[in-house]
């Protein structure tokens, strides 16, 4: 556990002006590249926040990305850097730490003893977690947690075993501000960004999004202006709640240093594997290529019955009864298959000529319609 150090009174001078760059020394030098923790997602010396409802997974994807780090593997398919972690973790015990990271380390096909010297988990529920907290007159001050924190990378970097990444969750735990309050708001986040940058370390912090719908995150929007990079965890199907689904979307919301992007992931047994684009999980690509034969099966079956009973079924979405993909459901004929993949099947199989559209004379209507058929 983090020790509790006593935090020395602060005191203000002149010499807390910093010196001003001096342009002549760097005059013909190049200036270093931007150091990133997790490429273009978590940048080196700054914090990142993390927002998502809550059991949305915002503290598994977290401790993923930190023993990825401390593996020196990509995290969801993307680079890191490899280093040292620090996680402090307000709303788990010692036993749920260990289960999740001894799922995780199966997922990145090593084991604990890789993670050992490492990854250093700090299970603080029930604890004193207060990193900061607001004081007379509005002035956010630091607490002893933050002095014990300050402590613990000093002797790290001491020790020539600087920790490279810190997890916290949770902010409402943390950081005992009015979250509503700008100033305290951007005072407590400096706090944080200081621990960043003369440690040169990525901090990133954990927090819910308000309960509104819509909302990426819950107070002022100091809480995005004070970070360089934010970081968004949705479910899927919170876009589409027509088309229930068992993946999260990753999205990068906020990026001082890089361009915008979402990735995909799916939860399998206590890991999140990548189910999109190039850098998709091997595994999950395997996985995906069954859903899909299994889903174009299901497709053709269906529709060879439904022609046996005289109904006929259409392409178009459109069409509320003769939809295919909605009409297997309606009949039971979708055998575990969700309308998403009812619908990319019966692309795949318009595009390849298996199924094909044709017209016949409705009586009833008198005009033309389009049916769906087997090649």
């Amino acid at each position: 556990m983090l020790p509790n150090l006593a935090l020395p009174t602060p005191t203000i001078s002149a010499s807390d002006i910093a010196e001003p760059i001096n342009w002549l020394n760097l005059c013909g030098k190049e200036p270093p590249e931007r150091s990133w923790l997790i490429d273009q997602l978590i940048p080196t010396g700054h914090v990142t926040s993390l927002y998502g409802r809550g059991s949305v997974g915002k503290t598994l994807s977290a401790m993923q990305m930190g023993a990825c780090v401390a593996l020196g593997k990509p995290a969801f398919g993307i680079d890191v850097t490899r280093g040292r972690v620090l996680g402090l973790f307000c709303e788990d015990d010692h036993d749920e730490l260990w289960r999740r990271t001894h799922r995780l380390a199966q997922g990145l096909d090593s084991s604990l003893r890789d993670l050992a010297g490492w990854l250093d988990f700090h299970p603080r529920i029930g604890m004193d977690n207060v990193l900061a907290t607001r004081g007379e007159g509005g002035i956010v001050r630091p607490e002893p947690l933050y002095a014990s924190l300050v402590e613990t990378l000093m002797t790290a970097r001491s020790q020539e075993r600087p920790y490279s990444f810190i997890i916290l969750d949770n902010v409402a735990q943390m950081l005992a501000v009015q979250e509503n309050d700008r100033a305290q708001v951007t005072q407590a986040v400096n706090l944080l960004s200081r621990v960043a940058n003369q440690f040169d370390c990525a901090v990133l912090m954990l927090a819910h999004t308000a309960k509104v719908g819509t909302s990426e995150f819950s107070g002022s929007t100091a809480w995005e202006n004070s970070v360089r990079s934010r970081l968004l965890l949705r479910r899927k199907d919170d876009e589409d709640m027509d088309q229930p689904s068992d993946e999260v979307l990753l999205s990068s919301r906020k990026a001082n240093y890089a361009a915008r992007g979402t990735v995909c992931l799916r939860y399998d047994e206590g890991f999140y594997r990548r189910t999109d684009g190039e850098n998709a999980d091997a595994f999950e690509l395997i996985r995906q290529e069954r859903l899909d034969e299994h889903a174009q099966s299901v497709l053709l079956n269906g529709l060879m019955h439904l022609q046996g009973l005289g109904i006929d079924a259409s392409q178009s979405s459109r069409s509320v009864e003769r939809y295919l993909p909605k009409l297997l459901i309606a009949q039971g004929l979708n055998d575990g298959c969700q309308l998403v993949e009812l619908k990319a099947a019966l692309t795949r199989a318009l595009l390849d000529g298996t199924i094909i559209v044709q017209t016949k004379r409705d009586r009833r209507q008198a005009r033309e319609v389009e049916y769906l058929t087997l090649a």
